[in-house]
């Protein structure tokens, strides 16, 4: 089915209303900055955003924290008030450590020591969220601009560098003739694992499909890689169906879309702020959207239940959500079984969790548009016009950013201590 989308050349850029061309630390806004008048950026994790389901217990240690177990005594998350962390236990025994600082920066740890830190910087009035992401020993850094959304403070992702308009439009134009193209991952183990789950197309008739099986395969390496291992359900869980993946082929071409048209903007504005394509505007635009999970997410089923989302799985979004309200109700369209949100059962998901997921989908597609640009013409991939393959250019948030932070390994790792040590005194402690 496909799903009709607005167009994405309609995104405003914001305005920029002071003159400076260089970044510096976060201030408080002045008189004509595009933050006056705003209240501040709320916290990104906070209960308000991630109610607690009603078959949690609650108990509170003599140093503040709170305590939520579940129904079988595990824990199901700590809130470190003295250390301002929040230690959350998934279902399926994974650990996400997030530690908020006065100074808008950010540790976020996983097990295995992955994970990123984050400072803010400005550039043209407009706080924008520098990351170093850290994981199998390398480094990556990425950005996002912040804005608020229903009470919640979310951040979106902003693409570094942007190919030629000509170039956008081979990507999201149809192709000449559908091509056969032979992945490098069919013969390794997670795609003999998820086997049952992800079938590839047989055949491309345009960069879009290709773009949505990059990302699906990306999503379910990363699942392996990290030994989320879930279990297909009595009778055999639900494969991604052909539709399914029609589904998240429309979703590709409206982040081409979305990333041409910031594209454009660069051009006209080389040292403009990123533009906000975030969960405001595509929820706003009338339309369903689907949205692949990339991480270990718990939320709660339509019985106040917890159940698990895993990378790959796809949820969809009918309609933005209520008026006031943090989270928004979405249809499971496809899940691995197991101890995982049930197929066409209805989820309750946290905004921040939802612009996350429409994050890593960007993220990946952007991936992919560089992997395609790079290999276009070769491996029995079309060959995009002359005139499109001119070199990527920077956006131009990024002159003068500041470069990743070369303590990102140690600050995780020195997190991951201190939660360690905060499980430790929780467990020696006697609630009240």
């Amino acid at each position: 089915m496909n799903i009709p989308r607005g167009p994405a050349s309609n995104v405003p850029r914001p305005s920029v209303q002071d003159a400076h061309s260089t970044w510096h630390p976060p201030a408080h806004p002045g008189p004509g900055s595009r933050s006056e008048g705003r209240p501040p950026p709320v916290p990104y994790r906070t209960y308000e955003t991630h109610p607690v389901p009603a078959a949690h217990d609650t108990v509170r240690g003599p140093n503040g924290s709170v305590i939520h177990t579940r129904a079988d005594g595990s824990r199901a998350e700590i809130h470190d008030v003295h250390r301002g962390m929040d230690i959350h236990y998934g279902l399926n025994g994974s650990r996400r450590v997030f530690a908020d600082r006065a100074d808008h920066s950010r540790v976020f740890v996983e097990r295995g020591g992955h994970g990123y830190v984050q400072h803010p910087y400005v550039f043209h009035g407009q706080e924008i969220a520098h990351r170093t992401y850290w994981e199998h020993g390398h480094a990556t850094e990425r950005f996002y601009g912040g804005y608020n959304y229903h009470g919640v403070h979310l951040e979106v992702y902003a693409p570094v560098r942007f190919y030629s308009v000509g170039f956008y439009h081979w990507v999201y134009a149809p192709w000449v003739a559908p091509v056969h193209y032979v992945w490098v991952w069919r013969s390794s183990p997670w795609y003999r694992y998820y086997g049952y789950y992800f079938v590839p197309y047989s055949a491309y008739a345009s960069a879009p499909l290709w773009l949505t099986d990059y990302l699906i395969a990306t999503s379910l390496e990363a699942a392996y890689a990290a030994q989320v291992r879930a279990q297909m359900a009595a009778g055999g869980a639900p494969p991604l169906s052909d539709e399914v993946k029609d589904e998240i082929a429309d979703e590709v071409k409206y982040d081409v879309q979305q990333e041409m048209a910031e594209a454009q903007m660069n051009v006209s504005d080389p040292h403009g702020v990123p533009a906000n394509g975030g969960l405001d505007r595509l929820l706003g635009d009338g339309h369903a959207h689907v949205f692949v999970a990339g991480s270990v997410l718990d939320l709660e089923d339509g019985g106040g239940n917890e159940c698990v989302l895993t990378p790959g799985d796809v949820v969809q979004v009918l309609a933005a959500p209520a008026p006031g309200a943090q989270a928004v109700n979405a249809t499971v369209l496809v899940s691995k079984g197991g101890s995982e949100c049930t197929p066409n059962g209805s989820v309750r998901v946290p905004l921040p969790d939802l612009q996350e997921m429409q994050n890593y989908m960007r993220e990946t597609v952007d991936q992919g548009i560089a992997d395609l640009q790079a290999k276009q013409g070769t491996a029995n991939l079309p060959a995009a016009p002359a005139a499109a393959q001119t070199a990527p250019v920077s956006a131009g948030f990024t002159v003068g950013a500041p470069p990743p932070d070369p303590n990102a390994a140690a600050e995780i790792s020195a997190e991951a201590a201190v939660a360690d040590q905060a499980e430790r005194e929780d467990i020696n402690e006697d609630p009240q």
